[in-house]
């Protein structure tokens, strides 16, 4: 992957250089614990476990962008903040 200079100079592609395997050993690891805890009763089964690892990397790494293409170093704790809210809602609604 070739990396534009004016991008990687914002840094947003710093997973990149953890090599090539990084990105998919943190899905296989935390899709793995969301398995179990849908095993456990903690969630539900009907949830795709990798789609929602997905979407929970992509959530985490889009506020590391966030914050810096704003300038911003509070922008990641806030998006963390509401991705924790907006999962212990979809959670509990989905629990019921």
């Amino acid at each position: 992957m070739t990396v534009p200079s004016y991008l990687r100079s914002l840094g947003c592609f710093a997973i990149h250089s953890c090599g090539p395997g990084y990105l998919r050993k943190l899905h296989e690891i935390l899709a793995h614990s969301l398995r179990e805890a849908q095993t456990n009763g903690e969630l539900v089964k009907r949830l795709d476990a990798s789609e929602l690892t997905m979407t929970l990397i992509a959530t985490v790494q889009g506020g590391f962008v966030v914050s810096r293409v704003y300038r911003d170093r509070n922008a990641i704790n806030r998006v963390r903040a509401t991705a924790k809210i907006a999962a212990q809602i979809t959670t509990a609604d989905l629990m019921t």
